[in-house]
C-alpha cells in the first residue's frame, strides 16, 4: 500500500505546515562545486559500507567467508550491544530521563483527559467486540501502560477501536463452538477466553513482523482499498449499534443487507421514546464535535469531553426519571459491573485453539497496524520527531501480549484519543502511563456510577465516532483522478458491506496484489518525440507540441526488466513498430533505459529476441542511458559485446544522432550501388529553423527554444517583439552556435499571473514566433521588389510623375 499510513494524513499535516515559500531564483546563476576529496572519499566509503550492511545477502556472504570489516565506522557503531536493543525496543530508558516538571503536568493533563474520553468508548468497543462491557475498561487500562514502556510515539493512546473490535467479533462469532447462536451472548465464557487468546496471538504475530521486517507487507494494500474498506467497516459498525437506538433486538450480523432486513422485520418493537433520546443524544455529539472543531481555541476542550458528557447526562436521566425504567418504556441500560483489578487470564488459554483464531489475529495484525501508524506518524511529523515502524509493531505486540495476561481483547492506537492527546499537549510516554493508572483507579471504586449509563448513548458514540471514517468523498476524488482507483474502491467497500468484513479484507488485499502484479507486468512504454529547436526529448503525452524523428522511433522502459514484464515490453515495442510501417517506416528503435534499474535472466533474453528480431528486418535497435547496474549485467551475459558497444550512447540525443548519421552513411552508399529503393531515405542532414515549448524545464517559468539564422541581435529583438506583444515578461535568454544557426533558450512568464504560460498564452506565442520566422522570406522578396522598384522609378522619370 501507498501507505495508508502516510497517505491518510499528508494532506491535513501540509495544511497545518502551511503554504512553502516560493523563492525566484531565476535571476541567479551558481557554480555546482565537488566535496573535498577527502571528504569525497570519506562519504563514499560510509555510504557503500551501509548499503553492504543493509543487505541480508551481502552481510551473510561477508559473514560466511570469514571477512573482516571494510573498517568504515558509522554513526551507530561504538555503542554497546545491550544499549543499542534497549535504545531501540526500550523507548522509556530515552524519554524518562528527559521529563521535567513542565513536561510532567503536561503529560498528567492529557494523561486524564484521554482516560475520561476512552471510559464510554472502551464500554462501547467491547459491546462491538462481543464482550461484556468491563472487557473494555481492561483493555482501557493495562495496553497503554506497556506502550509507554516500548512505543516511541508520544502522543500515540492505545486501547480499544472500532475498527478492531469489528474485527474480534467478525471472525470469533463463528470461531466458537456453541449449540446456539450468537455465540458471544450464549457462550458467554467461552467467547471471551477466544477474544483473549486472539490478544495473544496477535502481539506475536506483531512482534514476529518486526524481528522478521515484515512491516512493509502493509504498503501491499493500495489506499483506495483500504478506504473503500473501512468506509464498508465504518457502516457496519454504526449498524452494529442501531438496535440499541430504536430500542429492539436485531440478528447480530456483519452484513448490511442481512441487518437492514433484521431492521425491517422487527420494526413492530420500535421503542419512540428510545429513538427519540438516542436522535437528541447523537445530535449532541455531533454538534459538539462541530463547535470544537470550528471554534478549536475557545471550544477545543469540549472534544474530549462530549462522550462522557452524554453519559454522565445519560445516567442522571435514567437514575431520576424512573418511568424509564419501567416495563411500559423499557429503555435500556448497562447494570452491573463487577469493581476491582482486572484478573489474570493465563488459565483461560488453551493453545488448541489458536488455529481457529489465526485468521482473526492476522486481519487485526494488519488493520491494527494500519490505523496505529498512520495517527502516530502524523503526530510525530507535526512534532518533530520519527517513528520506526518495527519498533511500533514491536511495541504494540507487547502491549496486547501483555494485555492477555489480564483479560484484554485486541488492542492498537486510537485516532480520535490519539488526537486528543496531542490537543492537550502530551509530551512525552508518561501521558499512557497517567491513562492506566485512571483506568485503574476507575476499576476499583468508580464502576458502581455507570449502573444507569442506557445503551443509547454508548451507541451514540460508536455512531457518531465512526461517521468520519465513511470516506464518499475520497470515492468522488479517485473518480476524478483514476477510474481504476475508483473501481478498486467500489469493490472493497461493497464487499465488506455484503459479504462480511473478513472476507472483505481477504478480497482487498487480493485486489491490493492484483494490482501491484498488473502494474509491475504492464509498466510504462512512453513515446517520446523531441522539443522542437532542442536535444530534448519528452513524452509525446506530457508535450502538447514535439516533432517526431523520421523512421526512428523512440521508447523510454517505465520500469525494471523482469520475467512478469519482459514480454510485455517486448510485444509492445514490436506492435509500435508495426504500425507506423506504411506511413514512416522504422529504420531506427531507441530504448531509454533510465528506468531501467535491474535485469534478470529473462530480461537479457527478451533484449536479445528485440534485438534480433528488428535486425533480421534490417533494423537497427540503440540503447541510451543504459545505468551502470544494468550494463554490468549485460557485460556478464555478453551481451553488450554481441549487440554491438556502439548501439549503447550515453544520452537519447546523441543514440538519435547515431542513427541519422548511419542512415544518412547507409543510403549515400546504397545511392552507388543503384539500390536506393531498397531502403527508405532522409534527405541530407541539415539544421532548419523550428521553435518549440516545455512547461517541464524550469518549476517557475516556462521555457521557449528557437532555432534560427540570421543576425542574433535582429532575432533577439523580433522575439522580443513577440514576449511584449503577448503580454509576457522574459527572466532569462541564453544562445548557443549549432552550425550555421543560432539556438536561443527563453525563460519567460506570463504578466498577468506572474507564472507559466497557460495553453492557450502559449499557442498565441508560438503563433507570433512562427510568423516572424515563416515570413522571413517573404520579407526579404519584398524588400527586394520594393528596391526594384526604386530602380526602376529612378530610370523613368515620367513613369513618376504620372504616378503623382
Amino acid at each position: 500500500m501507498y501507505n495508508v499510513a502516510e497517505a491518510a494524513t499528508q494532506a491535513t499535516l501540509l495544511h497545518e505546515q502551511g503554504r512553502d515559500e516560493v523563492l525566484d531564483v531565476s535571476d541567479l546563476t551558481v557554480n555546482i562545486q565537488s566535496l573535498p576529496e577527502d571528504v569525497q572519499d570519506q562519504t563514499l566509503a560510509v555510504l557503500q559500507e551501509r548499503m553492504v550492511r543493509g543487505s541480508i545477502v551481502h552481510t551473510s556472504a561477508r559473514l560466511g567467508r570469514c571477512e573482516e570489516s571494510s573498517g568504515v565506522k558509522l554513526s551507530d557503531e561504538g555503542i554497546p550491544f545491550y544499549r543499542k536493543l534497549m535504545d531501540k525496543y526500550l523507548s522509556v530508558v530515552t524519554w524518562l530521563p528527559r521529563t521535567t516538571m513542565a513536561s510532567l503536568r503536561a503529560d498528567i493533563v492529557a494523561g486524564i483527559t484521554v482516560a475520561v474520553m476512552v471510559i464510554p468508548q472502551g464500554m462501547s468497543y467491547a459491546n462491538i467486540a462481543g464482550t461484556d462491557y468491563i472487557y473494555g475498561l481492561y483493555s482501557a487500562a493495562v495496553p497503554p501502560f506497556f506502550y509507554a514502556f516500548f512505543g516511541n510515539s508520544k502522543q500515540l493512546a492505545v486501547g480499544p477501536t472500532a475498527m478492531v473490535s469489528l474485527l474480534v467479533e467478525a471472525g470469533l462469532s463463528t470461531a466458537v463452538e456453541c449449540d446456539f447462536e450468537p455465540a458471544n451472548e450464549f457462550c458467554k465464557d467461552t467467547y471471551t477466553s477466544y477474544a483473549v487468546l486472539t490478544s495473544l496471538v496477535m502481539g506475536v504475530f506483531q512482534i514476529l513482523s518486526c524481528l522478521l521486517g515484515f512491516g512493509f507487507i502493509i504498503s501491499f494494500m493500495g489506499h483506495p482499498v483500504a478506504s473503500g474498506f473501512t468506509s464498508g467497516a465504518a457502516i457496519i459498525i454504526g449498524l452494529s449499534q442501531v438496535k440499541y437506538i430504536v430500542g429492539y433486538d436485531i440478528p447480530r450480523t456483519s452484513r448490511v443487507h442481512e441487518t437492514i432486513e433484521g431492521l425491517i422485520d422487527n420494526i413492530d418493537g420500535l421503542s419512540w421514546i428510545t429513538l427519540l433520546l438516542g436522535f437528541v443524544w447523537i445530535g449532541y455529539l455531533i454538534g459538539n464535535r462541530k463547535l470544537a472543531t470550528r471554534f478549536k481555541k475557545q471550544l477545543g476542550w469540549m472534544l474530549p469531553l462530549g462522550p462522557l458528557i452524554s453519559s454522565g447526562v445519560g445516567i442522571l436521566l435514567i437514575f431520576l426519571v424512573t418511568p424509564l425504567r419501567d416495563d411500559d418504556l423499557d429503555v435500556q441500560y448497562i447494570g452491573d459491573i463487577p469493581s476491582g483489578i482486572f484478573p489474570v487470564s493465563v488459565s483461560d488459554w488453551k493453545f488448541e485453539n489458536i488455529p481457529k483464531v489465526i485468521p482473526t489475529a492476522l486481519s487485526a495484525t494488519l488493520i491494527g497496524f494500519m490505523e496505529s501508524i498512520a495517527i502516530s506518524k502524523h503526530l510525530a511529523a507535526l512534532n518533530g520527531y520519527e517513528i520506526e515502524a518495527g519498533q511500533e509493531l514491536f511495541a504494540l505486540g507487547m502491549s496486547n501480549i501483555a494485555g492477555s495476561f489480564f483479560s484484554c481483547f485486541p488492542v492498537t492506537g486510537s485516532f480520535s484519543r490519539s488526537a486528543v492527546s496531542y490537543q492537550c499537549g502530551a509530551v512525552t510516554q508518561l501521558s499512557g502511563i497517567i491513562t492506566a493508572l485512571v483506568m485503574l483507579l476507575t476499576l476499583l471504586f468508580l464502576t458502581p456510577l455507570f449502573y444507569y449509563l442506557p445503551k443509547f448513548a454508548l451507541a451514540a458514540i460508536v455512531i457518531t465516532s465512526v461517521i468520519p471514517l465513511v470516506a464518499f468523498q475520497q470515492a468522488i476524488r479517485l473518480w476524478r483522478i483514476k477510474k481504476i482507483d475508483f473501481g478498486l474502491w467500489v469493490i472493497s467497500f461493497l464487499g465488506v458491506l455484503f459479504i462480511g468484513v473478513l472476507e472483505g479484507i481477504f478480497i482487498a488485499v487480493i485486489l491490493s496484489l492484483v494490482v501491484v502484479i498488473y502494474e509491475s507486468a504492464r509498466p510504462q512504454m512512453v513515446i517520446l518525440w523531441r522539443i522542437p529547436g532542442t536535444a530534448m526529448y519528452r513524452n509525446m503525452k506530457q508535450e502538447t507540441s514535439g516533432a517526431f524523428v523520421p523512421n526512428v522511433l523512440i521508447l523510454r522502459i517505465g520500469a525494471s526488466m523482469y520475467f512478469a514484464n519482459a514480454a510485455y515490453i517486448k510485444e509492445t515495442v514490436l506492435q509500435y513498430e508495426k504500425d507506423l510501417r506504411e506511413f514512416n517506416p522504422v529504420e531506427y528503435v531507441v530504448l531509454e533505459m533510465t528506468a531501467v534499474v535491474t535485469l534478470d535472466s529473462t530480461a537479457i533474453q527478451v533484449i536479445q529476441d528485440i534485438v534480433a528480431h528488428f535486425r533480421s528486418r534490417g533494423i537497427g535497435v540503440a540503447f541510451a542511458m543504459v545505468g551502470r547496474r544494468v550494463e554490468a549485467t549485460m557485460a556478464r551475459a555478453n551481451m553488450k559485446q554481441e549487440i554491438g558497444a556502439h548501439w549503447f550512447l550515453p544520452t537519447v540525443d546523441e543514440a538519435v544522432q547515431y542513427c541519422l548519421c548511419r542512415q544518412y552513411k547507409k543510403n549515400k552508399d546504397s545511392a552507388k550501388e543503384d539500390l536506393q529503393a531498397a531502403i527508405p531515405r532522409l534527405p541530407s542532414i541539415t539544421l532548419k529553423d523550428e521553435i518549440g515549448f516545455s512547461n517541464d524545464v524550469h518549476f517557475a517559468h516556462s521555457a521557449v527554444f528557437v532555432q534560427m539564422s540570421g543576425e542574433p541581435a535582429e532575432v533577439m529583438g523580433k522575439i522580443m517583439t513577440c514576449f511584449n506583444l503577448c503580454g509576457m515578461t522574459m527572466m532569462r535568454a541564453e544562445m548557443e552556435t549549432v552550425l550555421d544557426t543560432m539556438k536561443h533558450t527563453f525563460l519567460v512568464k506570463s504578466a498577468a499571473h506572474e507564472g507559466k504560460l497557460f495553453p492557450n498564452e502559449k499557442d498565441l506565442l508560438m503563433k507570433k514566433i512562427s510568423d516572424v520566422m515563416f515570413s522571413k522570406v517573404n520579407m526579404q522578396e519584398e524588400v527586394q521588389t520594393e528596391a526594384k522598384t526604386d530602380e526602376e522609378a529612378e530610370d523613368n522619370p515620367k513613369m513618376e510623375s504620372n504616378d503623382v
